[in-house]
């Protein structure tokens, strides 16, 4: 339960759907969205593509 409804989030490679008992507000990645029984979000939409390096070398190795 989350604000006094039953939320349910379902996350997929490619989607966020969120269903809901009440009409919530809530945030996803800093943007505002209400949802109203049922909504669906590409996930494009709030997480934004980046490319990027990892390593475990430390300095002195």
């Amino acid at each position: 339960f989350w604000q006094g409804c039953e939320l349910q989030v379902t996350l997929d490679a490619q989607r966020i759907a969120i269903r809901t008992s009440a009409p919530v507000s809530l945030r996803l990645n800093g943007q505002l969205i209400y949802v109203a029984e049922e909504s669906v979000f590409c996930l494009g939409d709030f997480i934004l593509p980046f490319n990027g390096t990892a390593t475990t070398h430390q300095e002195g190795e």
